[in-house]
C-alpha cells in the first residue's frame, strides 16, 4: 500500500500520513523543543509511522 507522509517540520511539528486513496491513517502533533532533540526523534518517529512510500516536507528557517 502507498502512503504519503506530509511534514510540517520545526519545533513544532505535525504528521499527516494518507494512504492511496487519500484517506488519513495517522495523524502527529508533537512539541520537540530543541534542534538537537528534533535530530534525535526523528528516527524513532518513522519507524511508528505505517510504510511510506512519499514525503511532503514544509518548513522555513535553518529547520528546513
Amino acid at each position: 500500500m502507498a502512503a504519503l507522509l506530509a511534514v510540517d517540520l520545526g519545533l513544532h511539528t505535525g504528521l499527516a500520513v494518507c494512504g492511496e486513496h487519500g484517506r488519513l491513517l495517522a495523524l502527529r502533533s508533537l512539541h520537540i523543543g530543541s534542534m538537537p532533540r528534533l535530530r534525535r526523534t526523528v528516527p524513532a518517529l518513522l519507524q511508528d509511522l505505517p510504510a511510506v512510500t512519499h514525503v511532503v516536507l514544509e518548513g522555513g528557517g535553518p529547520i528546513a
